[in-house]
């Protein structure tokens, strides 16, 4: 069992532990003394992480006897972790679904998890929507100017992108991406598209996208995943992609 696996299945754990002892202990041990949590509540620091959580469990999983549960295969990138997650009550459907993003410390806690609960077109959410869509935009536009303008507008000046390359800055990514559209779309028949679920916790914003033939709009030739972390200029500083399906 590898590492990310190991915190992925601890931290579901202790979102699904009812004792308020044993879930101080699975705390302190897991999170770095500083660490937080942003979703469905904001929290930092050991006790209010604590308390965040018996409040969560108090007023929406236990009243329906909700336990959380991975939805995938957990996927590390560098200091990332990433999981879907699905919410179930018994044998019934998922009541919910959505993903985790953990950023950990070098020794291996958590610094960070970010907890998103995916809602289609959440009205709340229509900048990170429009954040996601843009970010496609970048990977679909054949104009090398225009290509260029919107990483410019997009990532901060030392942004870095990690995915199927490794770029730093605007001249880099630029080039990176021109590269990836030479490689996989100069015809123009695929398109990179964001799911309507994107959104924002804390300075992450994560979707779900898919690469959609042209001439087939309602299939899928791959999945992924988009975590990106803003600046307080909501420009992106990293990006994640993580692999889901396909190539």
């Amino acid at each position: 069992m590898t590492d990310a696996q190991i915190i992925a299945d601890r931290c579901t754990d202790a979102y699904n532990e009812p004792d308020r002892a044993v879930l101080a202990e699975m705390v302190t041990s897991l999170w770095a003394p500083d660490g937080a949590h942003f979703g469905g509540f904001s929290a930092k620091g050991h006790d209010e992480l604590v308390s965040g959580i018996i409040q969560m469990r108090v007023e929406k999983v236990e009243p329906i006897n909700l336990v959380f549960r991975l939805g995938s295969k957990v996927y590390s990138h560098e200091d990332v972790i990433m999981f879907l997650w699905e919410a179930v009550t018994g044998s019934e459907p998922p009541v919910a679904t959505g993903a985790t993003v953990i950023k950990t410390t070098p020794d291996g806690r958590i610094q960070t998890d970010y907890s998103f609960t995916f809602v289609d077109d959440d009205p709340d959410q229509s900048q990170a929507q429009q954040l996601a869509d843009g970010f496609a935009d970048v990977f679909n536009e054949p104009d090398p100017e225009a290509r260029a303008a919107l990483v410019r507008k997009l990532w901060a000046p030392n942004g870095l992108h990690l995915g199927h390359f490794v770029a730093e800055g605007h001249q880099a990514i630029t080039d990176g991406i021109a590269e990836s559209y030479q490689q996989n779309n100069v015809e123009g028949q695929i398109r990179f598209q964001a799911r309507r679920h994107a959104m924002r916790k804390g300075d992450a914003v994560f979707f779900l996208w898919d690469i959609v033939p042209l001439n087939s709009p309602d299939s899928s030739v791959a999945v992924g995943s988009e975590i990106l972390f803003l600046d307080n200029d909501g420009r992106v500083t990293k990006d994640h992609t993580i692999m889901l399906e396909g190539d």
